[in-house]
């Protein structure tokens, strides 16, 4: 969950009496200790400005003096990271609301934030200290439900997509969940968000077909983990796609990510033989007519980078619509810088119910909004 940011100075009204209580219309033997007590808080000594304070308030006359009294204490409690004292002094000051609600959650009394909050005038800090504090009771579908008023109302915010895609997922709710990222990428498409994205889809038990094709996006987008790469490799190889694996593979290794081992070395030289061996076995394949042959050669062409090549084939295996074609001819296309033609190819398989549909939405998602 993104932090709640509360400032960690004084609430509203309370920092002008304690910066210059001694220039209050108070007597000095009220005024003199209170601006000891706020001197020896910068000073960070709790034990003399709550003596200070003590001795201000056995002098204090009337309703004006405590008032100042418990306004400097407030200050003097925020400014040491006091919250359940400040919270205390500024209530007994006649603190507003809007004032006490920042306090009442610092001081984890969640309870009395939120009714803080709630009687206050309506604005974004209220409402997160509101969503923030069911989240820390534990009420996460309270927690959720304030997220998305909040997203309703017309402002959107990256940190309350996060938080909201955090309660959803903790809460097992995957369909919003994944929508709640789908957004966050959309307003923000970082590295991390993919990160967030793909490295839960990937958990979704996809056969080998769609899960090459998610992992082919991970790659994209900079998001395979160190212990992707050899099941990145695997797939790539028996999928048809070897050049995948060996680029892959060489990257990850020239970077210090790929493990070094004898599983690594061998799945290298493999990809890299194989990948070598590609561009004549797609030549003989692009020679047959069948659809089964054109998309087998555009897989080909597709792992070695020769988008130019692999397009016309795989444009011919997809003419009758197969989803993994279709699939693979998006990717080519937005790998060739052709965008809006691969995140138009992708929605059609986004839009039917193959196994293809829920990664052919994240590409032509990434299609859309790049990384």
């Amino acid at each position: 969950m993104t932090a709640l940011l509360l400032g960690a100075a004084a609430p509203a009204g309370i920092a002008l009496t304690a910066t210059a209580a001694h220039a209050q219309a108070l007597p000095p033997a009220v005024g003199k200790p209170l601006q000891a007590a706020v001197d020896a808080a910068k000073k960070r000594n709790l034990a003399l400005a709550e003596s200070k304070i003590a001795e201000a308030r056995g002098k204090a006359s009337d309703a004006n003096q405590k008032k100042k009294v418990a306004e400097t204490a407030a200050y003097v409690y925020t400014s040491l990271g006091q919250w359940a004292k400040a919270a205390t002094e500024l209530q007994a000051a006649g603190g507003s609301p809007a004032q006490l609600a920042p306090l009442y959650y610092r001081a984890g009394q969640y309870g009395n934030a939120i009714a803080a909050a709630q009687r206050a005038p309506g604005n974004t800090q209220m409402q997160e200290i509101i969503a923030q504090s069911y989240y820390q009771q534990g009420k996460l579908a309270d927690a959720g439900k304030m997220y998305e008023k909040m997203l309703k109302s017309g402002k959107v915010d990256k940190g309350w997509l996060v938080n909201l895609s955090g309660i959803q997922y903790k809460m097992g709710d995957k369909k919003g969940y994944l929508e709640t990222v789908e957004r966050l990428i959309r307003l923000d498409p970082s590295k991390a968000n993919w990160q967030r994205l793909l490295t839960e889809l990937k958990k979704a038990g996809l056969p080998p077909a769609p899960q090459l094709a998610l992992m082919m996006l991970m790659n994209e987008t900079g998001t395979l983990g160190e212990d992707d790469y050899q099941t990145f490799a695997k797939l790539s190889i028996l999928g048809g796609q070897p050049g995948l694996a060996a680029n892959a593979l060489q990257k990850a290794r020239d970077a210090g990510k790929l493990a070094d081992d004898d599983m690594s070395r061998k799945l290298l030289e493999a990809a890299t033989a194989r990948a070598n061996a590609s561009a004549a076995e797609a030549a003989k394949l692009l020679a047959s007519a069948a659809p089964a042959d054109q998309l087998k050669a555009g897989k080909l062409l597709l792992g070695n980078g020769d988008f130019a090549r692999a397009i016309p084939a795989l444009s011919k295996a997809a003419a009758g619509g197969d989803a993994e074609a279709l699939t693979q001819l998006g990717i080519a296309q937005i790998r060739a810088g052709q965008r809006p033609q691969g995140t138009a190819t992708l929605k059609k398989v986004a839009a039917g119910d193959t196994p293809f549909a829920g990664v052919a939405s994240l590409w032509a998602l990434y299609g859309s909004v790049g990384a």
